[in-house]
């Protein structure tokens, strides 16, 4: 649209949005630390609470987790804190699932792209498909 072209229709698959991820890391690039947490607290995110101080129990924060240890390190740690907050997945099999998420997340490298508006969204009909299984 901006190149003067018409836009009938927009198709996404599982699209990030990054304007919510740079507003969450600084410099708008999605590390392996941060995809890790952001993994280890949706599992840990407790479905319709808004109560800020049981989030704020529940959820884990990078300041809990040692920046000094190895990649490794820190994602069995995440896990560990994952299982102490009721997380019923074993550590193991929670250090798994985030580090295969987290390559799923780096894969989208993310701080290469910007989401911005379409010039007359209204012109555009969309189609989102999600991969429910994750």
């Amino acid at each position: 649209q901006e190149q003067g072209q018409d836009v009938a229709s927009l198709t996404m698959v599982d699209s990030p949005d990054e304007t919510g991820l740079a507003k969450s890391n600084a410099n708008g690039f999605q590390s392996a630390r941060s995809a890790a947490l952001q993994v280890v607290n949706s599992l840990l995110w407790p479905a319709g609470e808004k109560d800020p101080e049981v989030l704020r129990a529940r959820l884990v924060h990078r300041d809990e987790v040692a920046e000094e240890v190895d990649e490794d390190a820190f994602v069995l740690r995440l896990a560990e804190l994952a299982a102490e907050r009721g997380l019923a997945m074993r550590p193991d099999r929670t250090a798994r699932f985030v580090r295969r998420n987290m390559a799923i997340q780096l894969a989208y490298r993310l701080g290469e792209h910007t989401v911005r508006p379409l010039p007359r969204p209204e012109a555009v009909v969309c189609t989102y498909f999600r991969n429910r299984r994750g």
